[in-house]
């Protein structure tokens, strides 16, 4: 028996011909490669017989091995000894220790599973019912920023609401791009103001024709015989008749949502009856009730609250006034004592500009869309500064 630690082979067989294998037979140990380690566990055991054990040695100069044994050779010293070699388990057997590493890695494995499982439940449940809310939440557009904000105002943060013609563009001018059409993918509605002003609208039907485009001027009086004026949400009491008009149009989209949007409608008509009295209490106060715009886009507001346009700048959209215009915007100026020419941020500064100052006016500045930083980000400031900047402009009386 050995003792622990040590190894019981003699040094000399530790130095035998290296990776050589010898196989014990009556006469003579024959080699052969078969693997063996000694530093794995060999042992030195007596001889039995005729059965042969196989065994490794590590490399080492022969002199050692004749040193140990004499002149004698080596393997006549081998048929003396028998070695048991340290066989590694080879793949598909199992022993006791193997089976007790390999069922603790197994429960380690499953432990660790059903940890991550239980850990993960959470997030699976979380981003499943948010996906699942995104894709049930009713997405709708609207041409322009302030009939989009009014639906937004009726629809309530449910609803995703989109507005199609970017703050500052021309609606006049505007073309839908492929980009636009693909952020309106899923829309069921699209609120539009008819009569021309977004006609541009309607290239989107082949592209989208799950997307209802609904008007929303339905019980507005319309100014004009032929050619409406489509400028008609720039009046508060107009937009209590969108209000109503896109309400309804939500609740046939969502019967079940009918009382939320009627609640959210009943709430918001009250905030426009108070911007109402808010501009009418301005406009009441004007020196002059007389006004000059570049644009001809005023006349709904201009109804509503007790002002005369007396004169437009352009005779159609987009065109420059005429030498015969603008003599004749020069008498009106003169004869009604006017003091100030309201521009758009669609109009060019510098054009605007030397207009003024030809016909001897300041400039102001009105917008009739907004969507834009600052204050009139919803419609219904974007109505009050409008009224406000009219009054600053003209004065009190």
């Amino acid at each position: 028996m050995r003792a622990k630690g040590k190894s019981a082979i003699p040094e000399c067989f530790r130095h035998v011909i290296p990776e050589c294998f010898y196989r014990e037979s009556r006469s003579s140990i024959l080699r052969q490669a078969q693997p063996f380690d000694f530093a794995q566990g060999g042992e030195l055991v007596e001889p039995e017989g005729e059965r042969s054990r196989a065994i490794r040695t590590h490399a080492a100069p022969p002199q050692r091995c004749s040193a140990a044994f004499g002149a004698r050779s080596v393997d006549s010293r081998l048929k003396h000894v028998r070695l048991r070699p340290f066989r590694r388990p080879r793949k598909g057997l199992s022993s006791p220790e193997t089976d007790r590493v390999s069922g603790r890695l197994r429960r380690s494995a499953a432990s660790l599973h059903a940890g991550m499982t239980l850990l993960l439940i959470p997030f699976i449940l979380i981003f499943g019912f948010t996906a699942r809310a995104e894709t049930s939440r009713l997405k709708i557009a609207a041409t322009i920023f302030p009939i989009a904000d009014i639906a937004k105002q009726i629809a309530g943060e449910e609803a995703e609401v989109l507005t199609i013609l970017p703050a500052g563009a021309n609606p006049h001018a505007f073309e839908l791009t492929p980009r636009a059409v693909k952020a309106l993918e899923g829309v069921r509605a699209v609120f539009v103001v008819g009569h021309g002003f977004d006609d541009w609208i309607k290239t989107i039907s082949e592209s989208l024709p799950g997307a209802a485009l609904l008007n929303v001027d339905e019980g507005i009086d319309l100014i004009g015989d032929k050619d409406k004026d489509p400028h008609y949400w720039l009046a508060l009491t107009s937009a209590k008749t969108i209000a109503r008009t896109i309400a309804e149009r939500l609740g046939e989209l969502e019967p079940a949502e009918h009382d939320r949007y009627q609640a959210n409608l009943d709430a918001y008509l009250a905030k426009l009856e108070e911007g109402d009295q808010v501009i009418r209490n301005i406009s009441s106060h004007l020196a002059s009730r007389k006004i000059m715009t570049y644009h001809d886009g005023w006349r709904y507001f201009a109804r509503d609250y007790g002002l005369e346009i007396v004169g437009t700048v352009e005779s159609s959209q987009g065109n420059e006034p005429t030498p015969k215009r603008l003599a004749k915007l020069t008498q009106l100026v003169s004869r009604h004592r006017l003091k100030v020419l309201f521009s758009e941020p669609g109009v060019s500064k510098d054009v605007a500009s030397s207009l003024a100052q030809d016909l001897n006016l300041k400039l102001h500045v009105l917008d009739p869309i907004g969507g834009r930083d600052g204050p009139t980000r919803s419609y219904l400031d974007l109505m009050v500064v409008n009224a406000r900047v009219i009054g600053e402009a003209i004065g009190d009386e």
